[in-house]
């Protein structure tokens, strides 16, 4: 069986909000402290990290305490029963932060809500479009997730995140510094964060 060309093979295209690092970057430029997120979407242990600290990140940012620059890594592929989950996921993701970035923080929530078993090959297309809707991504942009224009970039953002230095996910950095406190229990980064912000 010949193997089907991969969607968004194509030329790299960089979004919007885009870091020279390979990050999105959301959030108020004034915004005192910033946090990097290293994270893909089918590791269990990024659900858990999104499920303790999700509310108070999203929060930071608009409140303009962080800049939040998310790097959507795909390395998990191997995770997905041949459904490139992490990757498929990842590019959705960075779809809708390139048209609406509230919508996609909305999204990032949702999909580590719903998100699937390690070895399973994960949501469909159509169950990422319909999450995109739900986040408030407009119709046009839930239509192209599918297309994958952004995959190019993705792996060339999950090979830099790891040319880095980067070796598991999540990898929380507060300002430069690698977080090594309690990632999975609600408040302990947040205290890191405000501490940061006093200039701490």
């Amino acid at each position: 069986v010949g193997a089907a060309a991969t969607p968004g093979t194509g030329a790299l295209v960089r979004p919007n909000l885009a870091t020279d690092a390979g990050a999105l970057r959301f959030g108020k430029p004034t915004a005192p402290v910033t946090l990097t997120l290293y994270a893909d979407f089918m590791c269990p242990y990024c659900g858990q990290f999104e499920r303790a600290n999700g509310a108070d990140l999203d929060r930071a940012v608009l409140e303009g305490t962080i800049r939040l620059d998310v790097h959507p890594l795909s390395f998990l592929d191997r995770q997905s029963a041949g459904g490139r989950y992490s990757t498929r996921a990842a590019n959705a993701f960075v779809t809708i932060a390139h048209a609406d970035p509230d919508a996609a923080l909305r999204f990032n929530r949702l999909l580590y809500g719903n998100q699937p078993t390690e070895g399973s090959t994960g949501l469909s297309n159509e169950q990422l479009a319909g999450y995109a809707t739900q986040a408030g991504a407009s119709a046009e942009v839930a239509d192209s997730l599918s297309r994958e224009t952004y995959t190019p970039w993705v792996e060339q953002s999950t090979q830099q995140a790891f040319g880095s230095g980067i070796k598991q996910t999540p990898t929380v950095l507060i300002d430069g510094q690698e977080f090594t406190g309690d990632l999975f229990t609600s408040g302990a980064l947040n205290a890191a964060i405000d501490q940061a912000a006093a200039g701490g």
